[in-house]
Parts: C-alpha cells; structure tokens; sequence
C-alpha cells in the first residue's frame, strides 16, 4: 500500500531505522522470548496440570501480545512523528508560496458540509485541499456551518485560503432520520443548489476526505444536461445492498463527491424533490444511507460516471486487488496501479475514522495533513 510506501521512502531519506530506538530492540526480544516460552508450553505436562499449564501460557501470550503491539504502535508514531518534524520545513515553504500567489481565470468553487462534531476533520480536508491545488487555479471554498460554534468556525476559516462560512441550523431540515456515524447535516446537501443562487456549478465533498493532488481536472468535466457527475460506489456493487432491489439504476454512486450541475438541478426543481424524497423513504429500513440512496433514486442515470480516483474509498485497499478493480472499472491496468499509489481523492468512509484513534496506515497518512493542517492555522 502506498502509506507504507511513502513511510519507508522518508525513513530511507533521513536514514532512519527502527532499530536506532533501544525499546525496539527491547520489545522483538520480549517477543521472540514469548513465542519461546509458548511453544515449549505447549510441548510439556500432560493430563490436567499439562492443559491448565498450557491454557495459563496461552492467556499470559495473549495479554503480552496486546501490549506488544501496542509498544509497537508506539514505536512506529514516535518515528513517523520524527519524520514529520524533519519534512515541517518544506511543508511551511509550500503553504507560504500558496498563500502569496494571486491567482486568476474561473473559480474553482467546493462545498464542504459540517457540525461541531465533524468540524475538526472538515479543516483537515480543507487544508488537503488547498495544500495540493494549482497556485494558478483560483480556488474558493465554502462551509456550510450547522449549529456551528464560533471556535470551530475560525478554525475552518483559517485551515486554507478563501475559505468562507455559511451559517444555517439542523431545524432547517424536517427529517425523521438518523444514522450510525453520518448527521442530519448531510441532508443540507439536498439543498446546495439554493444556497448557492449565483453558482451554475459546485464540487462537493464529504469531510472525510482527504485530497493528494489538485482538483481543477475533475471541476472542469463537462457535466452539461446531465444532473453532475459521481463515481460508481463499487465496495456495494461487489457485495451488494439491500436497498438496491429498489432503486432503479443501472450504476449505484457513492454521494461523497459530487460534482453538481446546480443549474440544471434548479431548473428541474431537484432541491425540492429530493427533500420529499428523503422523508417519503425515511421510514423504509431497507434504506439505511444518509442522503445516497435519495440522490440515486432522483438523479439516477442522469449522472455521468467518473473514474475511481475521484473517491476512493479506502475500504478498496482491503477488498480489492488490482487486477479485481481493473476488470470492474474497465480501466487499464497500468492506470488502476496509479491510483492506488495516489488517488486524488481518499474517501475514509464507514464507521471508523483516522482522527478519532490509531487506525494503522489510514492514521499514518493523515497524521501528515493534521500537521499540515496544524501550520495552516498557525501561518
């Protein structure tokens, strides 16, 4: 995976190894000793004394295994930490010389959606986004700020360049629903195209996200007489959902990344029609999804598909090889390889988030944009 990839590369930059932290060392001898010690309990006794011995050791290696790898957990952030101080420097270089560049030509204009309980990775996906765009692309995004507390909102105003605050309020949406890990304040996406009059066109993005390369490629796709453009939510067309039997169209997309054609959703009056959708459905439990089975039943085959680098989902990683992509995108190969290297969008979807506790390679790759996001606010 590419997180190990790039954690490898920066050790082999500054020369650093494992084995330069004496607890290191430490905690493969303790281990090794374990499987030493485990083994011959197996081996010895036999009759009662032998099975209780053996059940003893098992229990003792179990425990001892789960402070190992929490000792190892700690190793391996202590370094990644290092590695990260070591790269602050470039890191502020680039952040300056975005921040002084006066860029001109079309605005590249993004939405983010947020309450005080996502704000936090909000700024993190803003600071992603604005720390790999073209100095030379105009980007302007926007928040829309549920029940916002002032903290939480100049934070998101100072996690990246032109970054601006839209206030409204969770009453706003009359909807009985609710979800696992996903707020009412996901429904404001229903709405997007009348908050924002003045827009023909606006890219949204969840707030779990975290952007690796510029996004002016994907703003500038032609959407024209469709509703937007989306991508295809592959983790279901591979193992399915219950929902489905009922919504028809050919592609399921994932709503994570929405790049919205508002005028033509104004047009065909879709603010309003996915609003009585969401609460037409909102009792049927075989819909278990915030706001994506509403768009699919709505805009349906009138969203054009994009590649899979424009959301990733990093669930792929886990359950999808390469070649298993290839032939369910129909992308080449050698393309597909890419983009598991570096999507340019990184969705960590499901219930599990990088910011709330050690996530193994997904916490990794985003302790770079919290740092990151860290000297934004700090510049």
């Amino acid at each position: 995976m590419y997180y190990y990839r790039e954690m490898r590369e920066l050790i082999e930059k500054y020369g650093s190894r494992y084995s330069d932290k004496p607890r290191t060392a430490m905690i493969r001898m303790i281990f090794w000793n374990l499987l030493y010690i485990f083994k011959g309990s197996k081996d010895s006794g036999s009759g009662v004394r032998g099975r209780w011995n053996a059940e003893w050791m098992e229990k003792e290696y179990a425990s001892m295994m789960q402070k190992y790898s929490m000792l190892y957990g700690d190793a391996v952030n202590y370094l990644h930490s290092r590695l990260l101080e070591k790269e602050k420097e470039q890191y502020m270089l680039k952040i300056r010389w975005n921040k002084q560049v006066i860029p001109d030509g079309e605005a590249v204009h993004i939405v983010f959606i947020t309450d005080n309980a996502y704000a936090f990775p909000t700024s993190i996906a803003i600071s992603s986004i604005t720390y790999h765009c073209n100095p030379a692309v105009d980007y302007r995004i926007h928040v829309i700020g549920v029940d916002l507390e002032d903290e939480m909102k100049q934070m998101l105003i100072k996690s990246g360049k032109r970054v601006d605050c839209i206030e409204t309020s969770e009453c706003q949406c009359d909807v009985d629903f609710t979800h696992e890990h996903v707020s009412k304040a996901a429904l404001f996406k229903f709405k997007i195209a009348d908050l924002f009059p003045d827009y023909d066109k606006i890219l949204y993005l969840d707030s779990d996200m975290i952007v690796l390369n510029d996004l002016s490629e994907l703003y500038r796709t032609d959407i024209e007489g469709k509703y937007g453009a989306a991508v295809t939510d592959y983790h279901i067309a591979k193992k399915g959902y219950r929902g489905l039997s009922q919504i028809k169209t050919k592609h399921y997309f994932n709503s994570g990344m929405l790049l919205m054609n508002l005028e033509e959703m104004r047009k065909h009056y879709l603010p309003q029609k996915l609003l009585s959708k969401k609460k037409e459905i909102s009792k049927n439990t075989v819909f278990s999804f915030m706001d994506q089975d509403t768009f699919n039943i709505i805009c349906g085959d009138k969203m054009l598909l994009l590649s899979v680098k424009y959301n990733f989902l990093n669930c792929y990683y886990e359950e999808m090889e390469r070649y298993e992509m290839h032939k369910l995108t129909g992308i080449d190969f050698e393309e597909i390889c890419r983009i598991y290297e570096r999507p340019t969008v990184l969705h960590i979807g499901g219930k599990y988030k990088p910011w709330k506790g050690i996530l193994g390679e997904k916490r990794l790759l985003y302790d770079k944009y919290m740092l990151i996001n860290r000297l934004y606010r700090e510049i």
